[in-house]
């Protein structure tokens, strides 16, 4: 039905909210942070995920196995540098 969709991550969950490729159906899921054994969110963070390959690794999961998630966060800045005389611009 959704084969990608992203996760935004907070200090209350995990919430998910992707409508199917024909517009359909709409799925919304909301994962709270107090249904998991442990969970951390330092900051917002949308995390984009495959769906298919999620339910792979989920399915492959026994009941005492443990799935992390993590991110890090990535500097977006960007520089650029100029060519020529010997000077950088940033």
């Amino acid at each position: 039905m959704v084969n990608e969709a992203n996760f935004d991550c907070s200090s209350a969950g995990m919430s998910l909210q992707a409508m199917d490729s024909s517009h359909v159906s709409l799925v919304a899921l909301f994962l709270r942070a107090e249904g998991f054994e442990m969970y951390r969110a330092d900051r917002n963070i949308s995390l984009g995920i495959n769906l298919g390959n999620m339910s792979k690794i989920l399915k492959c999961s026994g009941a005492d196995d443990i799935i992390t998630l993590k991110a890090r966060h990535i500097r977006t800045d960007r520089h650029s540098v100029g060519a020529g005389s010997g000077t950088a611009a940033s």
